[in-house]
């Protein structure tokens, strides 16, 4: 129903998915989810949304005084409220 993309993905899924790559491959490389290169690398590929959002967010508000269409559109997509089944 909804498949317009999140305005922070743009560009950013194949560095998602680098790591995410990188990731199994120290898993196979050591095969201990314990290992300390695999903990870090597990982290990682959860934390890059969220750095993505922020990056975008903060980018759109440094923006806001040439750029006001887009900050609001932005934030009326916050307020919208959608029913998930």
């Amino acid at each position: 129903m909804y498949d317009k993309k999140a305005i922070w993905l743009d560009g950013k899924p194949p560095t998602s998915v680098q790591k995410i790559q990188k990731k199994r491959h120290l898993y196979s490389r050591y095969q201990d989810n314990s290992h300390p290169a695999v903990k870090l690398q597990n982290k990682e590929p959860k934390k890059e949304p969220n750095r993505a959002k922020r990056k975008s967010e903060k980018k759109l508000a440094e923006n806001i005084k040439s750029d006001i269409k887009s900050f609001y559109a932005y934030i009326r997509s916050l307020l919208v409220s959608r029913v998930k089944p």
